[in-house]
């Protein structure tokens, strides 16, 4: 027969199996990968110029506009940066290409 104090023993390395077990079974211990990581990239580069729009992600989404060496973070979702920036552009380039015509 086993005396209490074995029981006892027996049940709290139980109870420490089972603990070690569901912490690493919770979400805060099976995260993913915390880094920076690129969504899409419809840029080209010319030499040391880049030119376009890249689209990236940390905790947040975040768009960058390149123009040349100069570029611009932006907080936002590239489809609204296009949304905002290069279909207002493309509209004025179609109005004075037509004017000239």
């Amino acid at each position: 027969m086993e005396s209490a104090q074995e029981k006892m023993k027996r049940r709290i390395s139980r109870i420490l199996v089972l603990t070690v077990c569901l912490a690493f079974t919770t979400p805060w211990a099976a995260r993913g990968q915390n880094g920076v990581y690129g969504e899409h990239d419809w840029t080209v580069q010319v030499g040391s110029s880049r030119f376009g729009v890249a689209q990236w992600r940390s905790s947040q989404r975040y768009t960058s506009v390149y123009v040349g060496r100069c570029w611009l973070v932006l907080p936002m979702h590239a489809g609204w940066v296009i949304a905002m920036f290069l279909v207002p552009v493309g509209a004025a380039t179609a109005l004075t290409w037509r004017r000239r015509s």
